[in-house]
């Protein structure tokens, strides 16, 4: 959790006067309206916060065509023990006007996070959203703070359902300095998969090495697979102060480009954001090549920025950061053949692609369907368009658009367009069924991909060959698309089995409730017989993660093979299969 600096030269005094017209549901909206009637471009999109509301660590993701920003919400004018308690949480469509949504995540009394909470990160697996988070509580006895990392799981981004235990803490890490009657620094999570383990997991964070306990370091962790469960891989020595020339460091992060791995990280420097590249995220200093701070590469005064932060949307990098009262975004555009890599910023396009739905899920050749096109600022656009089939082993295969009878350009009416398709299968499809195949089509830039639709060959009046064949009954099943992120498509289920093991338990559910109600989960064998309860209580709404340890009602660990979880509630009953290796 980064300390705010002072506001530098580019952190501007919000705008007053007749500009900021009462619509305009954030500052970025004005400064849009301004450059419009000025003719001057904005540099960069913002969301600024509900006032007196600042931001400091924040994450962002791309949902179903929204924009989701979960941030510190640090309030000035209080305490400091007063403030800092929740996420603040906003989205936007187009990465200029912003919605406010209330505040997620509270401090909890009694728990590792009863006096703030900071530093958000989140991933998606299995359909769940997993946030992970700096806990802050108080110590007994002192005016000082312990800080500890936990974990929050969620299906929607809006109701979130936290672990009661932190998951990493620095009396773990054998190198990190550890006094729990002193302040110590664990914090700032940063969680991806491993490029070098399939499998495996990463988390980035920062603390003090017992070696230098005045000054700061990112460490790293590895999870195999359990989110609650971590073990210490290293010191990323190439950020300690004898490689980045700074005692402080904080909000670590890392992303891919062409070969390299770009870690950034926030420094107490007068240009506070610095970084290093290498092919391996995981090497040794002697590999990493410190580029030093952003400033200098950029060649712009970033006096007041911090806790930077990375977005891949489709083919689209974003590169995002808190200045002063407000989270920039800007648009990544790399120089081709630079040596070293190097990348400018630019504002980011107002025009974008929410959504590309078809109106229904199959469709005989020769007959028509519409594709429904959701856009923002479509205004003079056309939309252009590239498609791909599905063949049997599921690998996506591009296909010219006139061979599906599909423009490549369509010109856009509005912020919804209905364009009506005449289907055609593609020709050469021999990995595709004889009776039907899957297109997709997606923007050139990838950041919108519509669900596949099933195209049925022939006359729909002559009877199925194979009547195994026919396109599967609606809704169809959610298919992960090459160039869009993992969002899932689909409601989740209420209660569904995780191929991932939580709190070392050979099995997990998920129980995903509209609203907080009674409920009670228990696990059966194949005779019917009740071998274990894992639940009977009130259960929160949203994503709630139950472990099954493998163990009946008296302890015993119970043999391999296939066993059901039901969940019963006053409003519904549901059951799924649990395999136990």
């Amino acid at each position: 959790m980064a300390p705010r600096p002072a506001r530098g030269p580019e952190a501007s005094a919000p705008l007053e006067g007749p500009l900021v017209h009462p619509s305009f549901r954030s500052l970025s909206a004005a400064v849009l309206l301004l450059a419009v009637l000025t003719g001057v471009p904005a540099r960069a999109s913002w969301m600024v916060p509900p006032s007196p509301d600042r931001p400091k660590d924040f994450t962002i993701l791309k949902r179903d065509g929204l924009y989701h920003l979960f941030y510190i919400r640090n309030n000035p004018n209080v305490a400091p023990e007063s403030t800092q308690v929740d996420f603040g949480h906003a989205t936007s469509a187009d990465l200029y006007f912003w919605d406010t949504h209330p505040p997620v995540l509270h401090t909890r009394p009694g728990l590792f996070d009863r006096s703030h909470v900071w530093a958000p990160s989140i991933v998606l697996r299995d359909g769940v959203y997993w946030m992970f988070y700096t806990g802050v509580s108080d110590s007994a006895g002192f005016e000082t703070t312990a800080q500890r990392i936990g974990i929050a799981t969620s299906a929607d981004l809006e109701q979130w359902n936290t672990f009661e235990d932190p998951v990493l803490t620095g009396n773990a890490v054998s190198w990190a300095w550890w006094d729990s009657t002193l302040s110590t620094p664990f914090r700032d999570p940063f969680v991806m998969s491993d490029p070098t383990t399939p499998g495996r997991w990463l988390m980035y964070y920062v603390t003090a090495p017992s070696s230098d306990p005045d000054g700061m370091i990112a460490g790293v962790a590895a999870s195999d697979g359990d989110f609650t469960k971590w073990y210490d891989l290293e010191p990323l020595w190439i950020t300690q102060r004898q490689w980045s020339f700074n005692a402080v460091v904080e909000s670590p992060h890392l992303f891919p480009h062409d070969g390299l791995w770009w870690l950034f990280f926030t420094t107490n420097a007068g240009q506070p954001l610095s970084f290093a590249t290498c092919a391996n995220p995981l090497a040794p200093p002697q590999q990493w090549f410190y580029r030093g701070r952003l400033a200098n590469m950029l060649g712009l005064n970033t006096t007041g920025w911090f806790a930077s932060e990375y977005l891949r949307d489709g083919l689209l990098d974003y590169f995002c950061f808190v200045n002063g009262d407000r989270v920039e975004i800007d648009r990544m555009v790399w120089q081709p053949n630079a040596n070293p890599a190097r990348f400018t910023l630019q504002q980011p396009d107002l025009f974008h692609v929410r959504s590309l739905e078809w109106q229904r899920a199959s469709v005989h050749e020769d007959s028509t369907v519409s594709l429904v096109i959701t856009t923002k600022w479509s205004a003079g656009h056309t939309l252009d368009l590239e498609s791909l089939w599905i063949d049997s082993t599921g690998a996506w295969i591009p296909v010219a658009n006139s061979e599906v009878d599909l423009p490549a350009h369509i010109p856009l009416s509005g912020d919804v367009t209905s364009y009506s398709w005449l289907a055609q299968a593609p020709i050469d499809t021999s990995a595709a069924p004889a009776e039907s195949v899957q297109i997709v089509v997606r923007t050139l830039d990838q950041t919108a991909v519509s669900q596949p639709i099933w195209v049925v060959r022939g006359d729909p009046g002559r009877p199925r060959i194979n009547p195994g064949l026919d396109p599967p009954p609606e809704p169809e099943p959610v298919v992960q698309l090459p160039g869009a992120d993992e969002v899932p498509n689909d409601p989740l289920p209420i209660l569904k089995p995780l191929a991932h093991e939580v709190q070392g338990a050979p099995a997990a559910l998920l129980v995903n409730l509209p609203e907080e109600r009674d409920g009670r989960l228990d696990v059966f064998d194949l005779q019917g017989r009740r071998v274990r309860r894992l639940a009977d209580r009130r259960l929160p709404a949203g994503a709630t993660v139950i472990a099954w340890d493998g163990r009946d009602e008296g302890g015993r660990r119970v043999r391999g093979g296939l066993y059901f979880a039901r969940l019963v509630t006053p409003k519904e009953t549901r059951a799924v299969r649990i395999v136990i290796r």
